[in-house]
């Protein structure tokens, strides 16, 4: 709890693949993305109250987010997978300073998943991230 007596939670996105199929759990605002041939064809729907307007919003407040004691909503979907799709997990820490035309800039310019996931910490360091921040790249095959 904050000293103020407010819970404390965490947001979650997992995935898990069997087959060519990912399945997908999320609660609260981090994300997953599906990219194929330099296009997003899945996006993780964040769980907050001005979702629609998320990159406008700084501070949006979560609707749902794992905290001990209290219920969840958890979403689940499923996508089917394709040899060489990028899989991004991310937090509000990296999609907050790079929006999702410039993540498509940086997966179609870099030649590796690592050296995707060196870019964008980069990149985001370079624009002053403010927020901790979490990302990974998979690269299906």
């Amino acid at each position: 709890r904050f000293g103020d007596g407010a819970p404390v939670g965490t947001t979650l996105t997992a995935g898990h693949i069997e087959r060519n199929t990912l399945q997908v759990c999320n609660t609260g605002d981090s994300r997953l993305y599906v990219v194929r041939n330099n296009r997003i064809i899945f996006r993780t729907t964040d769980q907050s109250v001005n979702a629609a307007s998320e990159a406008d919003s700084k501070n949006p407040l979560l609707l749902h987010a794992l905290v001990s004691g209290c219920s969840v909503l958890i979403s689940q979907n499923e996508v089917e997978l394709k040899p060489r799709d990028y899989i991004l997990l991310m937090t509000d820490g990296i999609y907050k300073l790079i929006g999702d035309h410039q993540l498509l800039h940086l997966c179609s310019c870099c030649k590796s998943p690592e050296e995707l996931a060196a870019t964008v910490r980069a990149f985001v360091e370079l624009k002053g991230a403010t927020d901790d921040y979490s990302f990974m790249v998979i690269a299906y095959t």
